[in-house]
């Protein structure tokens, strides 16, 4: 996160979006929401310039918990 910052403040990078590939495991932990607001706060990124990526099958498991984590 803290290249992202690097690139945000350069006119020529400060387009460029970051993909995170998210495990089920990951995305499972109790406090991951928690965790990537934290991140996001400690580097100042902007959060729209940050992806992730949620596989299929976690969705389709818990698809309760993975709206409720998607819109925090």
């Amino acid at each position: 996160m803290r290249q992202l910052k690097i690139w945000e403040m350069d006119p020529v990078m400060s387009k460029i979006r970051v993909s995170v590939n998210v495990s089920p495991r990951q995305l499972g932990q109790p406090y991951f929401v928690e965790q990537v607001k934290d991140a996001i706060e400690k580097t100042g990124i902007r959060a729209s310039h940050l992806k992730l990526e949620l596989t299929e099958s976690f969705i389709l498991n818990d698809v309760e918990d993975a709206i409720e984590k998607c819109r925090n």
